[in-house]
């Protein structure tokens, strides 16, 4: 198994550069001192052989990998909302034709349109809640009951 081993000797030309290799035994080509294993990404050492980073540039890796799903994701949605979705809802650009050509009015056209929106989003706001005014029984009593508990 290869590992990262490098030299920790400030003042040699090989200063934290890594190098990958069999043995944990190794000395420095330029300055002779003896390499040491290091994170891959912040070249803190580290004791175990086994790993390539520190536990602090994992979680941030993980942090960094996370926020860049999330930003694809809102990416597709935002695609999603302009293009629109085939044969479930058309693009905002053939939405708002669709109204202009209704309404001879601009205004009467937009007003229609975001009415419309507003009656789909409270359908289905009401709809998804609804399930909550089935469970609420339940649901405050355990919610009062926790907070007599603390």
């Amino acid at each position: 198994m290869k590992i990262n081993l490098e030299c920790k000797n400030p003042d040699c030309d090989r200063f934290e550069k890594i190098k990958k290799i069999d043995s944990a035994n190794s000395f420095c080509g330029s300055c002779g001192q003896k390499l040491v294993h290091c994170c891959k990404r912040c070249h803190k050492p580290l004791d175990d052989v086994t790993v390539d980073m520190c536990d602090e540039c994992k979680e941030e890796r993980k942090n960094q990998t996370a926020q860049e799903n999330i930003m694809e994701a809102l990416a597709a949605c935002y695609d999603k909302c302009l293009n629109g979705i085939p044969k479930v809802s058309p693009s905002v650009e053939k939405m708002a034709n669709d109204y202009l050509k209704k309404y001879k009015d601009k205004d009467k056209a937009c007003k229609a349109m975001l009415n419309s929106q507003i009656v789909k989003c409270t359908t289905s706001g009401f709809l998804t809640g609804f399930g909550g005014l089935i469970t609420l029984p339940v649901s405050v009593p355990a919610n009062i009951g926790s907070v007599k508990c603390e």
